[in-house]
């Protein structure tokens, strides 16, 4: 597990501002931790093993592609399952409905926290972060979760009819690596709080990781 999430407040819904991960270095692979870190990050998935620490996080972002792609692959695959018994509208819902299962819903609670903060902050910093900060769900946030959910399922399901099922898997698993990679260039920028999980990952991350997870997302595409 990742070491102190509980209790800092990682899991979904909780205040992500106020993670404080320890930099304890511990003997051992530093690609296998990465790796380990992304699958515990970035999914709900048991993986077994030593406590994940913020070094580790830093070298996860270069796994952050395939991690990605895998989750998407996955969730595709359950719709074509679905698809075999059910209308491909109800396979879509179904296999989006596992996809969120898998990570926790860990991606849409940072959609809806973006979209509370950006439509309610009114352009105030302050303002802003302190909505950031609140675990609860505003009028923006729902509204963006009905449109992110609404164009996965429709993703899904426009995917499987004009590209075929072995074209589809690919296309959505793409769409999964390149998303988590858009967070290596990200982390680059300067964070908007002074603490938190942003600012821990960050703190880790060198050049390796960021070409790393380039290498990764390019690899994957061709």
């Amino acid at each position: 597990m990742i070491a102190g999430k509980e209790a800092a407040g990682l899991e979904p819904g909780g205040p992500r501002e106020e993670v404080v991960v320890a930099p304890v270095v511990r003997p051992g692979s530093s690609a296998v931790a990465g790796l380990v870190a992304a699958l515990r990050f970035l999914t709900r998935l048991p993986v077994p093993g030593r406590d994940t620490t913020g070094a580790d996080l830093g070298a996860s972002l270069a796994w952050f592609p395939p991690v990605g792609a895998a989750c998407n692959a996955a969730v595709a695959g359950v719709f074509l399952a679905a698809a075999l018994c059910w209308p491909a509208p109800v396979a879509a819902v179904l296999a989006v409905a596992v996809g969120l299962a898998l990570t926790g819903c860990f991606h849409e609670d940072a959609v809806a926290d973006s979209a509370d903060g950006l439509g309610g902050g009114g352009g105030d910093r302050a303002r802003v972060l302190t909505i950031l900060k609140d675990s609860r769900i505003g009028s923006y946030g729902a509204a963006a979760l009905w449109v992110v959910l609404s164009l996965r399922v429709a993703a899904l399901w426009a995917l499987s009819e004009r590209l075929g099922a072995p074209l589809a898997v690919a296309a959505f698993a793409l769409a999964g690596a390149w998303g988590r990679w858009t967070a290596a260039p990200l982390l680059r920028l300067p964070a908007a709080a002074a603490s938190g999980l942003a600012k821990d990952l960050a703190a880790g991350i060198g050049r390796g990781p960021l070409l790393a997870a380039s290498a990764w997302a390019l690899a994957l595409t061709a």
